[in-house]
């Protein structure tokens, strides 16, 4: 059964993707039945085929059926924060499922809107992104739309502007490194969604000129990461080794603690940095 990709006006729908994440997890049919189950009855999702936004995704998943990735991801540079990285994660864990694939591509024409964002060059993004914190810890910054999208559009425009960076080859140690230590410091839902982003963005470096594409995630990552400005001292050392916290995978029903968890075992993959194990230690309650 395919349901609409969104609900409530705006919201994603996590379900396609909280489900791979737990089969992947290792987690049991039942776990993931019952935490489906739970999903659908927490959220207001609607069968595609029975709402006008659901309808106009089922046409566009016809529109796609002769869209290649590789072919439709080539000039999506600017799009990568679009439904707050949303599209790209999904489009992800649609990867070498046809039918899965289709609907991630629909649901990335739904959500797509281009970011096109240019600054100065670093060759140091720890450097930077220590820099940039600093900065941001010394501002007030007043909202006047909640949006994460105006929320955006309100940083790029502000006292911060000039203090964003554009990274040199950046190095995705580097990157991780720096997401993690952010959400470590924050425990921030924008955070997350960057570290998820990131982990989706390595997983389809086939599909794309992964060079740049690094570059373009940095640039819009760093103006995410500064929304808010509650950085404390980090979270501390975990107790247990990272496959301790996956056998508590089962234990978790919210769609992005399920995701984050995902994307930090494969993460594992490019760095075993400690911040992995602080963080999952920390979402599973370990």
């Amino acid at each position: 059964m395919l349901y609409s990709p969104i609900y409530d006006g705006g919201l994603t729908n996590h379900l396609p993707m909280m489900l791979k994440s737990m089969e992947r997890l290792g987690l049991s049919a039942k776990r993931i039945n019952e935490v489906k189950r739970l999903y659908l009855k927490n959220k207001n999702i609607e069968i595609a085929a029975e709402t006008d936004t659901g309808q106009s995704f089922l046409r566009l998943r016809e529109e796609m059926k002769e869209v290649d990735v590789r072919e439709y991801l080539s000039d999506k540079l600017h799009t990568f924060p679009s439904a707050l990285f949303h599209c790209l994660i999904r489009l992800y864990f649609s990867i070498g499922n046809r039918e899965d694939e289709l609907s991630a591509l629909a649901y990335y024409e739904m959500g797509r809107s281009e970011y096109n964002v240019d600054f100065k060059e670093t060759k140091d993004i720890k450097l930077h992104m220590k820099s940039l914190i600093e900065m941001r810890q010394e501002l007030q910054i007043d909202y006047v739309g909640f949006s994460s999208m105006e929320k955006y559009r309100t940083i790029l425009s502000g006292p911060l502007k000039e203090a964003f960076r554009t990274p040199v080859n950046p190095n995705p140690v580097e990157m991780l490194d720096i997401f993690l230590d952010a959400f470590s410091r924050t425990k921030d839902f924008y955070i997350l969604l960057i570290i998820t982003g990131f982990q989706a963005l390595l997983g389809l470096k086939e599909y794309l000129d992964i060079d740049l594409a690094l570059v373009e995630y940095y640039k819009h990552a760093q103006v995410f990461i500064v929304l808010n400005n509650n950085f404390g001292k980090g979270l501390p050392k975990a107790n247990h080794n990272f496959d301790y916290y996956l056998t508590r995978a089962n234990t978790l029903e919210d769609a992005h603690d399920i995701k984050l968890l995902y994307s930090l075992m494969k993460l594992r993959e490019i760095d075993d940095n400690e911040k992995l194990t602080t963080i999952a230690k920390f979402i599973t309650k370990g």
